[in-house]
């Protein structure tokens, strides 16, 4: 049941940060575009194709699930990986 809250309060982070992020992007044709890690892909991959991320937090629950925080995002993993990526405030 914890596991459904998390995930539930994460889809409600992701979809206000897509809300938020669209909303910017009409304001401002100038502001530079993020590319996220796409969902499914390895924690190996995202190193690769992204770099290492400026802060990893410890994997937490069953399944585990870890963040990376990048400057402008954060990606989620379960396992090894890619759940979601949100844009960070």
């Amino acid at each position: 049941m914890k596991y459904l809250l998390f995930l539930f309060s994460l889809c409600g982070v992701f979809l206000t940060n897509m809300t938020l992020a669209q909303e910017s992007s009409e304001d401002s044709s100038a502001e530079k575009t993020v590319e996220l890690p796409e969902r499914g892909i390895t924690m190996d991959a995202v190193r690769q194709l992204y770099g290492d991320a400026g802060l990893i937090m410890e994997a937490i629950g069953e399944p585990p699930i870890t963040r990376w925080v990048y400057g402008a995002y954060t990606v989620y993993f379960e396992h090894d990986r890619v759940i979601t990526a949100v844009l960070n405030d």
